[in-house]
């Protein structure tokens, strides 16, 4: 584990696949595998990663950058460096780098040295998604109060910086009823106080899909320095048949799947959604066919 999550329990969501893992190989015992999947920079540079990949051997391994190198307010994010030496390091005969989207193959592309571009893979490991637990259910109109919101991480990376902007984002007005599911202290942090139409759930306190079938339009707009590795919470929201208002960063990630605007807009975007039913409903189809292709697990 990352120091992020060490000391952690073992999730839940393993519980009935516990007889398959080996989450501790006892002594100096050996795996060997077919193929090895490594996930996140940060399990990659952490302290303990030698010793379990020392005991590894594989004939492929996929090494899955799912971060940008730099956290919104510059800060490096994991140490590029040392990754590669671990990478190179990595006992097994063929070895790729995974970026998890078109931002985060950008940067390794510029960042890599030489030596290693042709071991950049020539696809993006994205999540996959369960269809299923995500039925699509678009509105057939939509009155005011506007129903809008985000799901995510409460960090402040995860929200706008400047107050005018993030009530522009989401309104405050009675036009709206702003529905947040994981928490606003970063919002409040910039605000300083919760907005009366605000109605705040904690992380993980709502199972996602309810939370997306009380939602008319799902905005997420970050802090504005935020380089987004992907955007999960974005492509569950598509899935389920909710428009997704987004900042112009995230264009490259959703092309023709969103609609992208400023923070000022958001009000306009909003009002001419529900303007145009007919519209609005063919290209929700469109998102969640052109996702099903694209992410279905």
């Amino acid at each position: 584990p990352s120091w992020l999550h060490r000391g952690k329990p073992v999730s839940p969501r393993y519980d009935g696949l516990a007889e398959l893992c080996l989450t501790a190989p006892a002594g100096h015992e050996r795996v060997v595998a077919d193929t090895v999947l490594v996930r996140h920079p940060l399990v990659v540079c952490a302290d303990d990663f030698p010793a379990v990949a020392g005991r590894i051997t594989a004939r492929k391994a996929a090494f899955i950058v799912n971060n940008a190198m730099r956290r919104a307010g510059g800060d490096e994010a994991y140490d590029l460096r040392r990754y590669l030496e671990r990478f190179e390091a990595f006992d097994a005969t063929h070895r790729l780098i995974f970026p998890i989207g078109p931002l985060v193959r950008e940067e390794l592309a510029a960042a890599l040295p030489s030596r290693l571009l042709g071991q950049l893979a020539p696809f993006d490991w994205t999540p996959t998604f369960d269809l299923s637990q995500l039925r699509f259910q678009p509105r057939a109109s939509l009155r005011p109060p506007y129903r809008i919101g985000r799901h995510g991480r409460d960090s402040a990376e995860k929200w706008l910086q400047q107050p005018e902007q993030l009530t522009q984002a989401y309104p405050t007005s009675t036009d709206y009823s702003v529905r947040i599911l994981g928490g606003d202290d970063g919002a409040l942090a910039v605000l300083g106080e919760r907005p009366r139409n605000w109605c705040v759930h904690p992380f993980g306190s709502l199972p996602t899909p309810r939370y997306l079938a009380d939602l008319d339009v799902f905005v997420y707009f970050p802090h504005t320095e935020l380089r987004e590795a992907f955007g999960r919470a974005i492509v569950e929201a598509m899935v389920a048949g909710v428009p997704c208002v987004l900042p112009a960063q995230l264009r490259e990630a959703f092309a023709d799947l969103a609609f992208f605007c400023e923070p000022a807009q958001v009000d306009g975007v909003v009002r001419r959604l529900a303007e145009h039913d007919a519209l609005r409903l063919a290209f929700l189809r469109h998102a969640h066919q052109a996702c099903a292709r694209a992410f279905a697990s």
